[in-house]
Parts: C-alpha cells; sequence; structure tokens
C-alpha cells in the first residue's frame, strides 16, 4: 500500500473551509483535537503511528485553520464535517482517537454514524460538565465568561466564545444513548486530569463495549507530554480488540478497568 502525505481544504455547503491532513498508510485512524486547539496537538504521534496507520486530522470547525461560517457552532455540526470529509476521502470506516472535546466529538460521531466507526480511543472525555473536578469547572466557566464579556469588542473573542461555550455544554446524548455505539471504545485518563474518575467509571459502564484506562500520576495532556506512553497503549488496545479486517475480537469484549 502505497503511503501519502497530503493536506488540503474541503468546502461544506455553508462555505466553511475544514482543514485535513492525511499521512502513512494503513487503516484509516482520525485524530480529534480538544476545544480551542487543533490538529498540530497530535505532532508527536505521527512519527509513530503512521508507520501502522493511514493518519487522518482534521481541524474542527472554527478551530485551527478551519472556519465557521455558522453563527453557531456545535457537536453535531462537526460531527458532519467528518463525515463530509471521510466522503471526499473515500473512506468508509475508521478508528478514532479523540483528546478533550475530541473525544466528545468521537462520541457524537459514532453514535450518529455508527457504521463508519470500527473502534475508538476517548482520551479526557466528559458526557456531562458536572463530570469534570469542580476546580476546573470553575476555571472553564471563567474562560467563557472572559470571551463572553470580550465578545461585543472583538470578532476574534466572539467567535472564542462560541468555540469556549462547548466546553459547559452536556453532550447531547443520554447515558442510554451510549449503550448504543457498539465499538470497541477505551475511556483513557490521567489520574490527575481534569475529568473525575467517578465520570469515567460511568462512561465505561454504559459504553457497549467501554474499556477504561487511568494512567497514573498523569494529567490532561499526556499524549503531548508522555507520548511514547499514550501511543503504544493506543497501539495496543486497537490490536487487542479490533483485528486485521476490521471485525472485533469477540475474546476480548467487556470492561476491565486500570489505576
Amino acid at each position: 500500500m502505497k503511503s501519502c502525505d497530503r493536506a488540503g481544504y474541503i468546502s461544506r455547503p455553508d462555505g466553511s473551509q475544514i482543514y485535513f491532513r492525511q499521512v502513512g498508510q494503513g487503516a484509516p485512524l482520525v485524530f480529534l483535537h480538544g476545544n480551542g486547539g487543533s490538529s498540530r496537538y497530535f505532532k508527536h504521534q505521527v512519527d509513530t503511528l503512521s508507520r501502522y496507520y493511514q493518519l487522518i486530522f482534521m481541524d474542527s470547525r472554527g478551530q485551527g485553520r478551519s472556519t465557521n461560517q455558522q453563527d453557531y457552532l456545535d457537536f453535531n455540526l462537526m460531527a458532519d464535517d467528518l463525515a463530509a470529509l471521510l466522503d471526499y476521502l473515500a473512506v468508509k470506516q475508521v478508528l478514532l482517537v479523540g483528546f478533550s472535546d475530541g473525544a466528545n466529538l468521537a462520541l457524537m460521531f459514532s453514535y450518529r454514524y455508527p457504521s463508519r466507526v470500527r473502534g475508538q480511543v476517548l482520551n479526557a472525555g466528559n458526557l456531562k460538565f458536572a463530570g469534570l473536578k469542580w476546580l476546573d469547572q470553575a476555571l472553564v466557566a471563567l474562560e467563557v465568561g472572559l470571551f463572553r464579556v470580550l465578545a461585543s469588542f472583538s470578532t476574534w473573542a466572539a467567535a472564542n466564545f462560541e468555540v469556549s461555550k462547548l466546553m459547559t455544554r452536556d453532550l447531547p446524548l443520554s447515558w442510554a444513548d451510549l449503550t448504543e455505539i457498539r465499538v470497541p471504545s477505551l475511556v483513557l485518563i490521567g489520574s490527575r486530569d481534569v475529568v473525575t474518575y467517578r465520570h469515567a467509571l460511568a462512561m465505561t459502564r454504559f459504553l457497549d463495549q467501554g474499556y477504561l484506562l487511568a494512567v497514573s500520576g498523569q494529567g490532561h495532556h499526556f499524549a503531548q507530554k508522555q507520548a511514547d506512553l499514550f501511543n503504544g497503549l493506543v497501539l495496543k488496545f486497537f490490536k487487542r480488540t479490533v483485528d486485521e479486517c476490521g471485525s472485533q475480537s469477540s475474546d476480548q469484549r467487556g470492561s476491565f478497568i486500570y489505576k
């Protein structure tokens, strides 16, 4: 299989431009970044994981190098953007790795487009805003409030206000909806993460094939700070739960918890 390395944009019907990069060879693996970030967040994953997978990076709508021509932003819009990108790339099924809000986007995408997802790693995602530790809830609320005040004076602040509001909203999915996501799903957090262990455990138990891994001593950004560890966990999880033909490994179904 020929390796590729290309980048570009797709145009959405509303005029928004969605940036993507495609690199490597093998089964398609999509990376989804966190709130207010860009696909550059995963720069430490490229060299290692592109040896095994065709990596697809997307800057979410209104973030990074992507634009948003709507006057609002939500995870449904971004899920549709990802579906359109995969159509453009002629990719039918993918593995997903999402960080923070990117993990929430992965949940939304796998719920709305179940036939297109083979498995996913959900790094520091949260179904509910209350799933964050109380201090982090306060810091997020402070950030959103600051952008709200500045939005009247700055188009930059107004755009960031729309993006930052995503962090305070519960996902438009119920706990019962998680049971409809029937692919191997690793809920991956650090012991020092902003997401509580209790919330991560609840997500794991509701996901049809949920697995929980809480990594001792790691915080919210350990994909960057401990890239070798993170990359190894991603590779090991997909190897254990999804075989080369894309079917789920029946002897690995269920849940495990590691602290």
